[in-house]
C-alpha cells in the first residue's frame, strides 16, 4: 500500500507539474502577444507632372510652291507648361533636324534669332547619309513657364534650277528628345 500512496503520489506531483507547464505557456503566450501590434494602412503618392507630351506630332510643309529663289520658314517652340498645368518636374531637352539633302536646299535653324552653329553629316543605321542639326541641351526648370523658340529655314538657292530637281522628295524631320534631370 505504501508502495502505491508513492506512485499516486508521483503521478499527482507529476500531474500537477504539467498543468503548471501548460499554465505558463498560456500564460506567456498572452504576455509576449501585449508586444505585438498590426497595422494596415495606406498612403497617398504625389506623382511629379511631366509636361512634355509624349505623342507623335507631324506638320507637313508643303515644298512643291518653293521654287529656286524662294524661302519658307517654320517655327517651333518648346515649352515646359500647357494651358492648365506646369511641369512639376526639371526637364533637359535636345532638338535634332534631320535632312535627306535630295534637293539642294539650304536649311538653316535657329534659336530665337541665334543661329544654331552644331550641323554636319551622319550616316544612319542603314549606312544612308542625313544632314543633320543639333541643338545643344537645354533646361527647362520646374514650376515656371519657360518656353525656348525656333525657326527652320529653307532655302531654295537661285542657281539651282536645273529641271532634274522636278518631282524630287525631300524628307525633313525635327525630333525634340526630352527627360527629366535628377539629381
Amino acid at each position: 500500500m505504501a508502495r502505491r500512496k508513492r506512485y499516486s503520489r508521483t503521478n499527482l506531483i507529476f500531474f500537477i507539474l504539467v498543468c503548471c507547464i501548460i499554465l505558463i505557456y498560456f500564460l506567456s503566450k498572452d504576455t509576449f502577444s501585449l508586444f505585438e501590434s498590426q497595422i494596415d494602412g495606406s498612403s497617398n503618392t504625389d506623382i511629379a507632372f511631366y509636361v512634355l507630351e509624349d505623342s507623335l506630332q507631324t506638320h507637313e510643309l508643303y515644298l512643291g510652291d518653293l521654287s529656286p529663289g524662294d524661302t519658307q520658314s517654320v517655327g517651333f517652340t518648346v515649352k515646359n507648361y500647357t494651358d492648365e498645368k506646369v511641369a512639376e518636374v526639371d526637364l533637359s531637352y535636345t532638338v535634332t533636324v534631320k535632312c535627306t539633302e535630295n534637293l539642294p536646299l539650304n536649311i538653316d535653324l535657329y534659336e530665337d534669332t541665334n543661329p544654331v552653329n552644331d550641323y554636319g553629316f551622319n550616316k544612319d543605321d542603314y549606312g544612308t547619309w542625313f544632314y543633320y542639326i543639333n541643338v545643344p541641351e537645354h533646361a527647362l526648370t520646374h514650376g515656371t513657364e519657360e518656353e525656348h523658340s525656333y525657326i527652320l529655314n529653307i532655302e531654295f538657292p537661285y542657281d539651282k534650277d536645273d529641271p532634274k530637281y522636278q518631282d524630287i522628295i525631300e524628307a525633313i524631320e525635327i525630333t525634340v528628345n526630352s527627360k527629366q534631370i535628377i539629381e
